[in-house]
């Protein structure tokens, strides 16, 4: 274990009353690596806050200047992050030196980006530094309209949202004949899944370059694509491991859960914390120059789930993978999709398509790998946009609503 990592974990034994007590019996000094500490994971934290803080920093709060962020709660449940501004923005210092390498985007580039609507604040636009930001509620054409005429007026160089928001400006700039910002020329997304076609269709409307951003509220960026289209691990900002449930690393290139430490926060430490996904990690092998290892997220919340009838578990992903393969096996194109689960074997798939609809469901069910699905109905519904959560911004690719309808 390198000494700044060891560092770092004793000043969180020391400060931190949660880890303390978690760590009851561990001798922090005779750890061999972190996968020696338990695993921590966001329900057992929730409610308990005031117990993730720094005790240096609770006993002087005067002395800093403290940042108190919220996770979006798309599971339902919200925790308080805090952070010191100093190190949120060292945290934030390896995205921003990547932004500038392969993207051209500068600190002091001016931005648009999307915001969680605050119900304390009617506004629907906020102006911070060099940036305009926009509520992400009530996204009907006519306010796009208005949002990209803002955006046009203030001409950013790059924006930052997630690929359902950017979707829907999308096609408000198509259908509208909207001219996106002249001196735009990157887009980062964030925050949900995204697809080929949709990214390729974002970037055809904004006439700018975009790529893929991953992380969380609670460490800040885990990994990020680089121009050569892989997700490089931001180490200097995060330890990233791939475990199984017992928390033991797996083999290199096996599936498991996506597992990161900080190595900047000292507020409110965040140390073997699952971030609820899974994923793999392979060898770098890419022309970018970045040494760091590829993350490739396999499967969406360890929360989220397909129910059956044998009880089997399925992940949400079995649909991602459908949508891939139509992707890759046929010229249909798909910019977002919902699949809603009615009852054990009925589900209600929501998607916008652009392509032959007796096509696209002969795809979907050939695609369908799980026995325990194969014979259900699925009941297809085309949209021409969907729309994501007003509460946080995103849209969810799965929903499971058994016993709220039945099929």
């Amino acid at each position: 274990m390198d000494n700044s990592l060891l560092k770092y974990l004793k000043m969180v034994d020391k400060g931190v009353d949660f880890y303390r007590k978690k760590w009851t019996g561990i001798n922090i000094d005779s750890l061999d690596s972190l996968s020696d500490l338990p695993l921590v994971f966001k329900n057992e934290m929730i409610g308990i806050e005031d117990k993730l803080l720094n005790n240096m920093y609770v006993s002087n709060e005067g002395e800093y200047n403290l940042l108190f962020e919220r996770t979006s709660g798309s599971t339902g449940k919200c925790l308080e992050i805090a952070w010191e501004m100093g190190d949120y923005i060292s945290s934030n210092l390896q995205l921003f030196l990547r932004r500038k390498e392969w993207y051209g985007i500068k600190t002091t580039d001016k931005l648009c980006y999307f915001y969680t609507y605050r119900e304390r604040d009617e506004k629907r636009h906020e102006r911070y530094r060099n940036g305009l930001g926009f509520s992400k509620i009530d996204l009907t054409i006519d306010r796009c309209i208005d949002i990209l005429d803002s955006m046009y007026d203030y001409n950013p160089k790059w924006l930052l949202m997630q690929p359902s928001i950017a979707y829907i400006l999308s096609r408000a700039i198509f259908e509208e004949g909207i001219e996106p910002p002249v001196d735009l020329k990157y887009i980062e997304l964030t925050g949900e899944i995204l697809s080929e076609n949709n990214k390729r269709f974002i970037e055809a409307a904004f006439n700018a370059k975009a790529a893929n951003q991953y992380g969380t509220n609670e460490v800040n960026s885990i990994a990020y694509e680089c121009p050569e289209g892989n997700m490089h691990i931001m180490n200097n900002n995060v330890y990233v491991e791939i475990v199984d449930e017992s928390g033991n690393p797996v083999k290199e290139g096996d599936e498991g859960l996506i597992v990161v430490t900080s190595k900047f926060n000292r507020v409110m430490p965040f140390v073997r914390y699952v971030v609820g996904d899974y994923g793999r990690l392979t060898k770098n092998t890419c022309n970018c120059g970045c040494e760091s290892s590829i993350l490739c997220v396999t499967r969406g919340r360890a929360d989220d789930y397909i129910e059956t009838e044998s009880g089997e578990i399925i992940s949400t992903y079995e649909f991602v993978n459908i949508f891939d393969a139509i992707e890759r096996l046929s010229q249909l194109k798909v910019y977002q999709y919902k699949v809603i689960q009615l009852g054990i074997k009925f589900f209600e798939v929501h998607v916008v398509l652009d392509g032959d609809r007796e096509q696209f469901e002969k795809c979907f069910k050939d695609n369908i790998s799980s026995l325990e699905l194969q014979d259900s109905k699925f009941i297809f519904v085309y949209e021409k946009q969907l729309m994501p959560d007003p509460k946080t911004g995103k849209l969810k690719m799965f929903k499971k609503m058994i016993g709220e309808n039945s099929g």
